[in-house]
């Protein structure tokens, strides 16, 4: 974890004591431009577990591949410890990713720290589960992260997220109506950078979405939709308002009415292609390499 800083010193020694130069805080600031400026033609990428497939889900060695080739935004899933740390994970159990068995409340962060990630093979690997700092020292002056179930617990993990010094490029992620929310968790749309997530099979999902946008500034819209006919009027509905940036999984077809990852395997412009054409300015994927791929090839 980051020691905090003296209250006066120049960018340049905040940056040094930090470990970056300020060329590498370039990069993170850059993505973080574009990633304000709804009218930007730039697609972002949102590597989904960090890059899953060649390295165990969540750790840092997948986090690393995905940074190096060349995501903007990892995506990873926060859970607490018995002992109140915060840990990338992205099940409430240890059996899927590790060598552990059951929940990690029930463990303490020594205690997980002493188990192995599995590969997607589940054999066990050298890798360790990181903990949220570890993650975001990571990914400072590179990536933003993308804090998922952040929801369970945002305010320590906020003051987590503080403490660290990573405020200007942690995503939260809040999924409940504006008024329910700020009376449990007053301060936190002031503090966070943060998304409005809503499943447009909800009737109030709109009005979710309006009631933030109103009230504070989400830099990120994340929406589920069923059909493209639900998407489309949607984007339509935002782009009258002046909405954010519009966030689509692409991971399952269910929740990108079929402009998924697997079909972009055959049809990239039917997939990609068609979640750009109609206002999407930020893909999540499982395939973040093939994705950056066809970006570059579309030099979008």
């Amino acid at each position: 974890m980051t020691l905090p800083l003296p209250l006066k010193m120049s960018s340049a020694l905040a940056l040094a004591l930090l470990g970056l130069s300020p060329a590498a805080h370039a990069q993170v600031d850059k993505i973080l431009h574009e990633l304000r400026d709804p009218s930007s033609p730039a697609v972002l990428v949102a590597a989904h577990r960090s890059d899953w497939r060649n390295a165990p889900e969540n750790s840092l060695a997948a986090m690393e591949r995905a940074i190096r080739m060349g995501v903007d935004i990892l995506e990873v899933d926060v859970r607490r410890t018995k002992d109140g740390r915060f840990v990338i994970m992205h099940d409430t159990t240890l059996d899927r990713t590790t060598t552990g068995k059951g929940l990690v409340s029930e463990y303490t962060l020594a205690e997980i720290k002493n188990l192995h990630l599995l590969a997607a093979t589940g054999h066990p690997t050298d890798e360790r589960v990181p903990t949220l700092e570890e993650a975001l020292d990571l990914a400072r002056g590179r990536a933003i992260v993308n804090l998922d179930k952040s929801f369970e617990h945002p305010d320590e993990i906020l003051a987590a997220v503080e403490a660290d010094h990573a405020l200007d490029y942690a995503l939260f992620t809040v999924n409940t109506p504006y008024k329910e929310f700020t009376a449990l968790h007053p301060g936190f749309v002031q503090k966070a950078m943060f998304m409005v997530w809503a499943d447009l099979h909800y009737r109030n999902a709109g009005d979710m979405i309006d009631e933030y946008l109103e009230k504070s500034k989400p830099v990120v819209v994340q929406v589920i939709y069923g059909g493209d006919s639900d998407l489309l009027t949607e984007v339509e509905r935002l782009r009258h308002r002046a909405a954010p940036r519009l966030w689509i999984d692409a991971m399952w077809p269910e929740e990108s009415s079929g402009h998924d990852d697997e079909r972009a395997l055959h049809d990239p412009d039917g997939a990609y292609g068609w979640l750009i054409a109609h206002g999407v300015g930020i893909i999540q994927t499982d395939r973040p390499q093939y994705l950056i791929d066809y970006l570059s090839h579309r030099n979008a």
